[in-house]
């Protein structure tokens, strides 16, 4: 399995975030040392020697994913805590300003179809990922189905796809 790498970009939180998350759930759901606190201490409510194991897993691959800002920021997390770490990135790194959402909406805008005689279907994923990145920030900046379908049909080719943009506008799409 690759390993997801993040160097710091706040756009790409959400995509590392997915892909983090549903690694560590494939690895003996190592997910749980990243959702919740898991007590060190052997004498401590609530320990369990299989839990501080997958801690100390998710501790491990979360050190070797990351570069940068976001790697310097956990290495101080007090106690090697998975769980403090992710809490810790997801506070910095996870869109929520009107910045980042402004530089996800142009990177949507910039979207355009590569190979107009080839298949769309990768440049439409990329506009339904770009606008699932929305969706830390709430309802406000997250686009509707009706306004993807718009987009795209305004980025279409009209020369090439004439008769499918009339089909869709017939449909009530747009």
């Amino acid at each position: 399995m690759r390993m997801t790498r993040l160097a710091g970009v706040k756009t790409k939180l959400s995509y590392y975030k997915s892909r983090m998350l549903a690694m560590a759930r494939l690895t003996d759901n190592m997910d749980v040392a990243y959702k919740k606190f898991i007590p060190i201490d052997p004498t401590a409510t609530g320990y369990d020697k299989t839990l501080h194991e997958l801690r100390e897993k998710a501790w491990s691959y979360l050190i070797l994913s990351l570069d940068g800002p976001p790697l310097e920021l956990v290495r101080v997390v007090p106690l090697e805590d998975p769980h403090a770490a992710w809490n810790l990135l997801v506070q910095k790194y996870e869109p929520t300003d009107v910045e980042a959402a402004a530089a996800i909406l142009q990177d949507m805008d910039n979207c355009e179809l590569e190979d107009i005689y080839g298949d769309p279907t990768p440049w439409v994923t990329q506009l339904q990922t770009l606008n699932s990145r929305l969706t830390p920030m709430g309802g406000n900046y997250v686009w509707s189905d009706i306004q993807i379908i718009a987009l795209i049909l305004n980025k279409l080719p009209r020369d090439l796809y004439d008769g499918f943009i009339m089909t869709i506008n017939a449909m009530g799409y747009s």
